[in-house]
């Protein structure tokens, strides 16, 4: 087991691999800096990196398929899916398209290495939640928005939601 620091083992890769997005951005999105993992070998990091992203964007993915297709038991995600727009739960399907194509791309990942695949599918990842952070900012603060309406809408003695 080696003591990994993984802000050098990515400054190699990004070294080899250029367009990698500089290790602020990846560790905004992935935590990098929150890893403690038991590391034996660092020939494979960057499908160690392609992996936290691919979580990431599960994740991603979850959060998008709640407002789009909510559990009929979760009632809170439900409310939630029924404050958004048409139009915003458009949105929230093609970006999940997208997210769906990715992980998918990742998962054929999973079955051979390629460390330049890897690091390409890296910077990928890091763009497209990059440039999806303003429309997820504007949910996010719609639902805010909406969860505090409610809130001061219900008597204080209203147990339920709906």
């Amino acid at each position: 087991m080696k003591d990994i620091n993984y802000k050098e083992e990515y400054a190699k890769l990004k070294a080899k691999y250029t367009a990698l997005p500089d290790f602020t951005a990846f560790n905004h999105y992935m935590e990098v800096s929150f890893l403690s993992y038991d590391v034996y070998d660092t020939d494979m990091m960057a499908r160690f990196f392609r992996r936290l992203c691919e979580r990431r964007l599960e994740g991603f993915i979850g959060f998008l398929q709640n407002f789009i297709y909510p559990p009929q038991q979760m009632m809170i995600l439900i409310e939630e899916s029924k404050s958004l727009t048409d139009e915003q739960k458009e949105e929230c399907s093609e970006l999940l398209k997208k997210a769906m194509a990715l992980y998918r791309t990742c998962t054929l990942m999973n079955y051979s290495f390629n460390e330049e695949e890897e690091c390409n599918k890296i910077t990928e990842i890091v763009e497209f939640l990059q440039n999806t952070q303003p429309f997820l900012d504007k949910i996010i603060s719609h639902l805010k928005e909406e969860w505090e309406k409610i809130t001061q809408d219900k008597p204080p003695d209203a147990k339920y939601i709906g």
